[in-house]
């Protein structure tokens, strides 16, 4: 398998599942493919985050129900 390969089947399971559950409100299957390690930011079009506190907050239930 090649490293295309590798990725198109993130893509198509983890990704996109977790995806799919932050859209409909849950956003633990999106915090828990993210990046634990600092520094971690997230360049939004609704909001941004920087640090592993703001990354928290905005992938909260709370946070995934308003973009959604």
């Amino acid at each position: 398998m090649t490293d295309r390969d590798d990725f198109l089947a993130w893509v198509k399971s983890a990704l996109y599942e977790a995806e799919l559950a932050l859209h409909n409100g849950d956003s633990a299957p999106h915090r828990a493919i993210w990046s634990r390690n600092e520094p971690v930011s997230i360049l939004g079009a609704w909001r941004n985050a920087y640090g592993q506190h703001e990354l928290d907050g905005l992938l909260s239930s709370d946070g995934a129900r308003r973009v959604a």
